[in-house]
C-alpha cells in the first residue's frame, strides 16, 4: 500500500515538471508562430529565454521517468508511457521553436 502512495506521489511530481515545460514551450510556441514578418530582437531573446528552464524540465522530467520505470503497478507503467511520449512531443516542438528562432535571428 505504502509503494503504491510513493509510486502515485512520484508520477505527480514528474506530471508537474512536465506540464512546467509543456507550458513554457506553448508560451514560446505562440511568440514564434504568432507572427509571419521579422520579430524584433528582445522577442528572439525573451522566447529564447522561455525555451532554457522548459529544456531542464524536460531533461529532469525524463530522468525522473527512467528512475521509476520499473514500477510494478500496470496503471502507472502506462501513465509513465504516456507520460514519455509527450517529453518526445516537447522535444519536437521545442526544436522547432528554436528553428524558427535562429532563421529569424539570419
Amino acid at each position: 500500500f505504502e509503494q503504491k502512495i510513493a509510486a502515485k506521489k512520484a508520477l505527480q511530481e514528474i506530471q508537474n515538471k512536465l506540464n512546467s515545460a509543456e507550458l513554457e514551450i506553448e508560451k514560446a510556441h505562440i511568440m514564434t508562430s504568432s507572427t509571419d514578418t521579422q520579430m524584433e530582437q528582445d522577442d528572439i531573446t525573451s522566447t529564447s529565454q522561455l525555451l532554457g528552464p522548459a529544456e531542464e524540465d524536460l531533461q529532469k522530467t525524463w530522468t525522473l521517468i527512467h528512475q521509476r520505470q520499473p514500477i510494478q503497478d500496470a496503471a502507472a507503467q502506462k501513465e509513465l508511457e504516456a507520460m514519455k511520449k509527450r517529453v518526445t512531443e516537447a522535444r519536437e516542438k521545442l526544436k522547432s521553436i528554436r528553428d524558427v528562432l535562429k532563421r529569424q535571428e539570419e
